[in-house]
Order: structure tokens, then sequence, then C-alpha cells
């Protein structure tokens, strides 16, 4: 939901979206990655420390829409999403 205020300014209401309704629904994005972060984990005494390194890509990562991800995979569980929605139809 969207509204206008008085001062002109969007307010925006962030709702968790329902896995039965969602599920399912592509994600249409696109985005490009300079850098990853590489993981290492070493065993030490105590237990087992995880260094997190911030690496550059030889060559940039592109992810396209060709590349559609969806909400709610199946082999998800328990996982919760959150949106800002609009003029959609609510199922039921």
């Amino acid at each position: 939901m969207w509204t206008m205020t008085n001062n002109n300014k969007w307010n925006k209401k962030i709702t968790q979206l329902d896995r039965k309704q969602w599920g399912g629904h592509q994600l249409m994005f696109r985005y490009t990655a300079h850098n990853y972060y590489d993981l290492e984990i070493t065993q030490s005494e105590e237990g087992f420390i995880a260094t997190l390194t911030k690496k550059p890509f030889d060559v940039p990562f592109e992810k396209k829409p060709d590349d559609a991800d969806m909400l709610f995979q199946p082999w998800w569980e328990d996982v919760k999403a959150w949106g800002i929605v609009e003029n959609v139809k609510k199922s039921g």
C-alpha cells in the first residue's frame, strides 16, 4: 500500500507476504557485482573460526532478469518474506 502524505512524500507500508499467495512469484531484477566474500573456516582450540575476506571478481558478475528467481522455493522451510505491494488482489 502506498499513501501520499500532506507534504507530498510517499509512505510505504511493508507487509509480510503470504507463502500461499506469493509462492513461485518470479523476481525480475538485475545487478552487477564487482566483489565477493571468500569464506575461510579454520579450526582452533576453542572451536572454529570463520573469516570473510572481500575479494574482486576477475570479471564482474552480472545477474540479469533472464535468470529469474522465485519467492518461497518449495525446499525452503520456515522462510519469511516481506514486500511493498500495490494493486494486488488477495486470494481467498
